[in-house]
C-alpha cells in the first residue's frame, strides 16, 4: 500500500513549500521519482493526487507540492502567480527529492498539469550557465491530464 505523508522543504528567500511525500510500497529503493505541482494557481488537493498515488503504486516516489504562495506553502503576497519563482521551486522540489534516502537521483521526472507543464519541464532543463538537474543519460518526461486521457483514453 503506498504511503503518503506531509513533509516541507526549503525555496529561496527562506519560503517553506509544503507537500505530500507518496513513497511506493513494494517498490526496490533507491527507487525512480517525479516530482509533481498543479498549474499555476492549483492546490494540491484539486485532483492531481490520484495520479501521484497511481505513480508510486507503479513503483515511483511522488512529491506533490504547492506553489509558494498557495495552498500550504508559505509566501506573500498569497495567492500570487509568479512562473519564475514556481521555476525556481520546482528546482528546489528536485533538490529535495535527490537529499531523500528512497529515491535514485539519478532518475528523477516531472509532471506538470496544463499551464505548469513548461514551468516543471524549464525547472529541469540544461542551460549552458547551470549543469543538468538529471543525469544526461536519463530524460525528463512530462505530461498533461489531457495527454494522458487524449492518448490513452482514460486517466487513473
Amino acid at each position: 500500500m503506498t504511503t503518503r505523508s506531509d513533509v516541507r522543504f526549503m525555496a529561496d528567500g527562506g519560503i517553506e513549500l509544503g507537500a505530500w511525500l507518496f513513497l511506493p510500497a513494494s517498490a526496490r529503493l533507491p527507487s525512480p521519482a517525479i516530482t509533481m505541482a498543479h498549474g499555476y494557481a492549483g492546490v494540491r488537493e484539486h485532483g492531481i493526487a490520484k495520479f501521484a498515488e497511481a505513480f508510486a503504486d507503479a513503483g515511483f516516489v511522488v512529491l506533490l507540492h504547492d506553489h509558494r504562495t498557495f495552498g500550504v506553502s508559505g509566501g506573500e503576497p498569497r495567492q500570487d502567480v509568479d512562473p519564475w519563482r514556481q521555476i525556481a521551486d520546482w528546482r528546489r522540489a528536485i533538490s529535495y527529492l535527490e537529499s531523500r534516502p528512497e529515491v535514485d537521483s539519478s532518475r528523477i521526472g516531472g509532471r506538470g498539469p496544463g499551464a505548469s507543464r513548461p514551468a516543471a519541464r524549464r525547472s529541469l532543463a540544461w542551460t549552458p550557465a547551470r549543469p543538468p538537474r538529471i543525469a544526461p543519460r536519463t530524460r525528463a518526461t512530462f505530461t498533461s491530464s489531457h495527454s494522458a486521457t487524449t492518448r490513452h483514453g482514460k486517466t487513473p
